[in-house]
């Protein structure tokens, strides 16, 4: 079930510093929340928002930041350690302080998905996958905001919807194989784009776009451990 929720003026915690945590800072400040960070390091867009005193970070190191929102209270913590047993610690920890809980790429934390918002003047359209893809959540999102701009339907197709479920099959084992976001969101895109499994997908070969996905995730990680 898609809501809206309010979160202006609310206290607003993220753990975690990486490329994910920027990009959900930045709709959290559309939405205009009151951020703290908390990491042991920031990217250079998240250290540049905090000189702007636009967010608040914090440097220490993750498992410090359960004091911190027991401190502060939040309304909802964000979490995105890269660590699943960190981020489960911090996610019952938060969640018992009364705090709505993301965990940001392992959705069977979570209490509460943050859709891909297509922006249509006035018009906001929310389009969530259920945590099953949130790259394909994006491509659809600009799907709909292309059609604002050209006036032309570009439908969303069978093809997309398949592409949500082999996304969702892959992306445990990107997440075991693949170390950092950048690097996961990469091959993940990769994989979308790819014209064998568009080909495989368009015939309804689910099993082998599978099968053929996982070799490239395999492959991609023995390229970066080389």
């Amino acid at each position: 079930m898609l809501v809206d929720l309010k979160i202006k003026d609310k206290q607003i915690i993220i753990v975690g510093g990486n490329g994910e945590v920027e990009l959900k800072t930045k709709k959290l400040i559309d939405a205009k929340a009151n951020i703290t960070i908390i990491s042991n390091q920031f990217t250079d867009e998240l250290m540049r928002l905090e000189s702007e005193n636009i967010i608040r970070t914090i440097k220490k190191d993750f498992l410090d930041s359960i004091e911190i929102i027991r401190n502060i209270m939040p309304y909802a913590v964000f979490i995105s350690t890269e660590n699943e047993n960190i981020d489960k610690e911090i996610a019952i920890s938060a969640r018992n302080l009364g705090a709505l809980v993301n965990v940001i790429d392992r959705p069977h934390l979570n209490d509460f998905d943050m859709p891909a918002i297509a922006k249509i003047e006035d018009v906001r359209v929310a389009i969530s996958t259920g945590g099953s893809s949130p790259a394909m959540a994006s491509i659809i999102r600009q799907k709909i905001e292309k059609m604002n701009c050209t006036g032309q339907c570009k439908c969303i197709t069978h093809q997309d919807l398949l592409q949500i479920k082999l996304q969702s099959q892959i992306r445990k084992l990107t997440r075991d194989l693949i170390e950092g976001f950048d690097s996961r969101k990469e091959i993940l895109y990769t994989i979308i784009h790819n014209e064998k499994i568009k080909f495989l997908l368009e015939n309804n070969q689910m099993d082998k776009a599978i099968e053929y996905a996982e070799r490239m995730i395999r492959d991609a990680a023995k390229r970066k451990n080389v």
